[in-house]
This record gives structure tokens, C-alpha cells and sequence, in this order.
């Protein structure tokens, strides 16, 4: 039989938190022992509406008497409890945040009485759907969205304006590089590169609201272009913004679309001095300009996403075999740079939500970078077998994720390259 917890009468500042000494006033310390803690919710993941088992000490007895908030969510369902185990069902409007009890006493708390343990955290199931392409089955088919197949995917980005999205994709019969379109119902090719020789490489890409998207294209030893694609009426028009560039190559770039102008990372054929510069759309003498300088070193540029004025980038340490995320922010006209998260040990490529929240892909799974540096796990099945799974959150399945994007909902898009497909995970 369910039954419900009872409503506290007060609750300080709207928030519930734990309680210290009101169980034992003679205790000293804080936390005090006799407090009510929560060690462990299993499982430590899924929906609202699920059931949970919260294990832990000094649990009341009376499982009304005990108020559990998912971050800061009231548990209005406790089934069953002991002293040290309490089933309750994950309440609706849940997120993703630390599980909390105190005893229902309706006493106010102090600032010395709020314990100093680190409670637990329930992570919200995010829904993964299939946006496009044929699980696990390889090919160069354009057509229905799910009856496409991909062959090599590697880079995404979203057109928030025209719901579109664009992909490189390569032809698998004779290896030319491609750039692939999703709509509501199709895929399309509509761009492929200048040869299909191997040494050709489609770096990365972005989109704008004017129906077009930028792409670099690296031919060694002699070209590295960006060019830019427009669509107009069915009708695909190319312009090089950057041609030429023999002894230089780009590898990432991004846009401002509010101020037109193109971001790209560039770096020597030698020496790998890297350089942020900046191309402006709109103008016709002094187009380009330099950001920022990183000097000689070959590890910037795993990925580059531009947001609200700062640049989001991943690096790669080759002295300590680790990846960190930095952004650049402008300080006095001088772009200075800030270590979001370091020390990890593969990042594929990196997205920024519309609340300017960080995330990262590496491997088969998706985090989220909070905000004390550490990061946590929002998508993807830490298991040996990674086929294609259309299971929620952390049970889904991914094969060796490529890159991420969002659009303006807050949805992400995943290139689940292995699986030859893309999915979408919707961010509460």
C-alpha cells in the first residue's frame, strides 16, 4: 500500500535541508551522529515515478516523519523504511541533484546546524531518440531519415533557425569527403569535396540563419580553404573566404552570427604554432584578424564552440597524456584563458546549453562539467558492449561518439559515429 509523507508546516527559506542536534541537543559536533544521513540511492539514476531503495543511518522509524527532497523536490511517496533503508518513488519535477532527509520536527535551523556531509546524487534519466540514419548498419544512402545510411561521421552543426543539420559524412565506394544535410523527413548530400584522394580532410563546419554553412577543407601539401556554401532555391553557390594557405592548415572553426564574423584555430605545417583568428563576413579591405596567440604547441583545437562573447576549446596534454576545457575571456580587449576541467583522459568534442552549461563527449558517453570542476555522467552505459541501444540516460548505449552540438531547445545532438547514426538527447 502507498503511503504518503506528510507535508512539513515549515520550511526554511523553501528549501529542505538536514538536521543537526535536534535529535540529540546534547551532541557537540556537527554533523552530530545521531543525525539522519542518506549514503547511498539505489539505483543512483532514472525518471520521475521510479522506485528507489535510499540506504543510510538513523532513518525515523515512522516513514512519515522522514521528508527526502530530490534536490529540493519533496519525496511525496514513501512505501516502506526502516532505520537504515527507505523505499520511495522519485517525486515528479525532479532534476538531477543531491537526495536530502531530515526528521519532520518543524523547528528552525541554524547556520551551525547544518551538517558537512556530502550527500548523494540522483541523476535524471534524459531521454536518447534516433534523429537520423540506419543503427548499426553502414552505407552512403541518402532518403528517409530513418531508412539513411551513414558511412564515416565525424563533425555536427545545427541550424537553429531552419531546424537543419549538417554532417561529414565520407562516400564509402571511393572515399570522398561529403557534407550531409538532415531536414525533418530526409538526408541529402550537398556538398562533396574536391577529390577523393585520402589526404583530402573535411576539419569541422558550422552553420548560419542565412541558409548557409562553412567548411574547412585541408588538401596537403598545397591548399587549405574555407569555404562557404550557401543554398538558395535548390541552387548551391560557393565562395572561398580562405584559399591558399600552403604552409598553414585549419582545423576548427565557429560563428558569431550576431556580429558576422568566422572564427577559426590555424597552425604552421611546422612548428604547429597555433593562432584563434578572426574573419570578418561583412567588409571588404582588413577582413582578418588575431584573437589570440597559443604559441608552439600542438594541442589546442579538439574541438572550438563560440557562446555569449567566450570561446570553449579542448586541449591535449602531451606531457601528461590528459585533456583539459578551457574558454577564452576577454579581459580589457586581451582574451585571457580559464581552465573550466582538467586532467581528463579523452574528450571528443564539447557543447555549450543555452544556460552556458558545459559539456563533454568522450568515448561512448556524455558529461556534464558542474560547477566546483568535477564532472557527471549524463548519458551512456559505462559497459563493455556499446551496440546501438535506444534505452534512457545512463543505459543507453553509444559507439564511439564523434562530436556533440545543441540547439536553441536545449537539445543534443550526438554523432554516435559507430552505430553510423544520430541521436538527441533532450536536456531538462
Amino acid at each position: 500500500m502507498i503511503r504518503k509523507a506528510l507535508i512539513p508546516s515549515i520550511i526554511v527559506a523553501g528549501v529542505i535541508i538536514n538536521s543537526c542536534k535536534k535529535i540529540d541537543p546534547d551532541c557537540s559536533t556537527c554533523p552530530c551522529p545521531a543525525c539522519p544521513r542518506i549514503t547511498e540511492v539505489l539505483p543512483n539514476h532514472g525518471r520521475p515515478g521510479d522506485t528507489l531503495i535510499l540506504k543510510g543511518i538513523n532513518f525515523n522509524v515512522d516513514p512519515y516523519l522522514n521528508l527526502i527532497t530530490f534536490n529540493d523536490t519533496l519525496v511525496q511517496e514513501i512505501l516502506d523504511g526502516t532505520t537504515t533503508e527507505l523505499k520511495v518513488i522519485v517525486p515528479e519535477g525532479t532534476t538531477t541533484g543531491s537526495v536530502k532527509i531530515k526528521i519532520n520536527d518543524d523547528k528552525a535551523l541554524s547556520s551551525d546546524e547544518i551538517p558537512d556531509f556530502t550527500e548523494p546524487v540522483f541523476t535524471i534519466d534524459h531521454f536518447v531518440e534516433l534523429v537520423a540514419g540506419t543503427p548499426e548498419v553502414q552505407g552512403d544512402g541518402d532518403g528517409l531519415n530513418n531508412a539513411a545510411t551513414f558511412c564515416n561521421l565525424s563533425k555536427i552543426a545545427v541550424d537553429d533557425i531552419y531546424n537543419k543539420i549538417y554532417l561529414i559524412d565520407k562516400v564509402q565506394s571511393n572515399n570522398n569527403k561529403t557534407i550531409r544535410e538532415i531536414d525533418s523527413l530526409n538526408v541529402t548530400t550537398v556538398f562533396t569535396s574536391s577529390s577523393n584522394s585520402t589526404q583530402y580532410q573535411l576539419n569541422d563546419l558550422t552553420s548560419t540563419y542565412d541558409i548557409a554553412y562553412y567548411v574547412i577543407e585541408n588538401n596537403p601539401p598545397n591548399n587549405s580553404n574555407a569555404i562557404k556554401y550557401k543554398n538558395i532555391n535548390g541552387t548551391g553557390l560557393f565562395s572561398f573566404l580562405l584559399a591558399n594557405f600552403p604552409t598553414y592548415r585549419f582545423s576548427q572553426l565557429c560563428i558569431d552570427t550576431e556580429q558576422a564574423h568566422l572564427f577559426y584555430l590555424m597552425y604552421k605545417n611546422t612548428g604547429y604554432n597555433y593562432y584563434l583568428m578572426r574573419r570578418k563576413l561583412m567588409c571588404t579591405n582588413s577582413c582578418i584578424d588575431t584573437i589570440k596567440y597559443f604559441g608552439n604547441s600542438s594541442t589546442v583545437g579538439v574541438d572550438l564552440e563560440f557562446n555569449k562573447g567566450e570561446f570553449y576549446y579542448a586541449k591535449y596534454n602531451s606531457a601528461t597524456l590528459t585533456y583539459s576545457i578551457c574558454k577564452l575571456v576577454s579581459v580589457s580587449g586581451n582574451y585571457q584563458e580559464q581552465v573550466i576541467i582538467n586532467n581528463l583522459t579523452y574528450v571528443s568534442g564539447i557543447a555549450i546549453d543555452r544556460n552556458k552549461n558545459v559539456y563533454f563527449s568522450k568515448d561512448n558517453q556524455i558529461f556534464r562539467v558542474l560547477s566546483n570542476g568535477q564532472s557527471q555522467l549524463i548519458a551512456g552505459a559505462i559497459l563493455p558492449d556499446y551496440n546501438f541501444d535506444p534505452a534512457t540516460g545512463l543505459n543507453s548505449f553509444f559507439n564511439s561518439i564523434k562530436d556533440i552540438d545543441f540547439d536553441s531547445n536545449n537539445n543534443l545532438y550526438i554523432v554516435d559515429a559507430g552505430n553510423y547514426c544520430i541521436r538527441r538527447l533532450k536536456i531538462d
